[in-house]
């Protein structure tokens, strides 16, 4: 087994479904959203979806093996590492922007909870 002599999450994202839902506005916005089907969204309008948009979704669903939003959505709940952050023993470093986000700090404090329980340093 491999043992990692130090650790830098930059940033520290434990629940990776939770992280990308919080980029559209959680669960309730994402409940929301339109189907979208990997096939149609080349045909979908540059200025209803921007370019970049459009290839990041594709790239994702493609690096998922999944064919839509809904089940990227749902493949993305077996990214998480929550319950595992307790068995990290090396020194770490975690880093989390100002500009990140809501859910970025959030899981950043999930990773405080977990992993440094009383002797955290936040500068």
């Amino acid at each position: 087994m491999l043992r990692s002599k130090a650790v830098i999450a930059n940033s520290p994202i434990a629940d990776l479904r939770r992280y990308m839902l919080g980029l559209v506005g959680g669960e309730a916005a994402a409940k929301k959203m339109p189907p979208i089907e990997l096939q149609d969204v080349d045909g979908m309008p540059d200025g209803e979806v921007a370019h970049a948009h459009k290839l990041s979704f594709k790239a994702s669903c493609r690096r998922f093996g999944v064919t839509s939003l809904a089940q990227w959505i749902e493949r993305l709940k077996t990214f998480n590492a929550v319950q595992a952050l307790g068995r990290l023993s090396c020194p770490a470093l975690a880093l989390v922007g100002t500009g990140e986000g809501d859910e970025a700090h959030q899981q950043f404090e999930t990773l405080l909870a977990h992993v440094w329980p009383c002797d955290a340093a936040r500068v």
